[in-house]
């Protein structure tokens, strides 16, 4: 299911390249990469991450938008990206889930299982610091409007192609965006 020589020997370019993809995740709500608590999946699918750079970065593969269409499952949704959010600033429970801990835990036990590695806590921070980088990407990206044009750019190229499925897709994107730098940001994030 993944390298996993290569995770052994993780440095710290391609754990925060992972951590980063968890971040386009859980803007996407694309559940089938890393196991964050915001999903029912408790192992994560490291097929989906291209090591790149000989070991030094990742690129992920097999990812899509999975667009919550109900209205419970969307505040659902939003609710577990926020108690994810507020442990990964450190501000979250001690315990359960939705902790620092708990998220730990839950990446040692996918990345024990999945690649039959054991990551260190230092290793294990900097996948965390790279969700963080992340988060600050696409709060940068938001903010500036760079995530708005592109969306508004895709949505314009395959409407020009007759695909009708894309105005909810990009909304649910700017939704969770949204959320995601509301959260950051009274997180004293981005």
């Amino acid at each position: 299911d993944c390298a996993a020589p290569l995770i052994a020997d993780a440095g710290e370019g391609l754990l925060r390249a992972i951590g980063r993809l968890g971040a386009l995740d859980l803007l996407l709500n694309n559940m089938d990469r890393l196991p964050l608590p915001v999903w029912r999946n408790r192992l994560g699918n490291f097929g989906n991450v291209m090591v790149t750079g000989g070991g030094t970065g990742a690129v992920g593969i097999d990812q899509q938008v999975y667009v919550i269409g109900d209205l419970a499952g969307r505040e659902r949704y939003l609710d577990y990206v926020r108690r994810f959010l507020a442990a990964l600033m450190g501000e979250g429970p001690e315990e359960g889930n939705f902790s620092l801990p708990g998220v730990r835990e839950r990446l040692r036990g996918a990345f024990v299982h999945r690649c039959q590695t054991e990551l260190p806590e230092a290793s294990l921070e900097l996948l965390l610091e790279g969700l963080r980088e992340g988060v600050s990407a696409v709060c940068g990206a938001w903010s500036s409007g760079r995530l708005q044009a592109a969306l508004d750019a895709v949505e314009q190229e395959l409407a020009a192609e007759c695909i009708a499925e894309v105005p909810p897709v990009t909304a649910f994107v700017c939704l969770v965006a949204q959320e995601v730098c509301a959260v950051a940001a009274g997180h004293g994030g981005e």
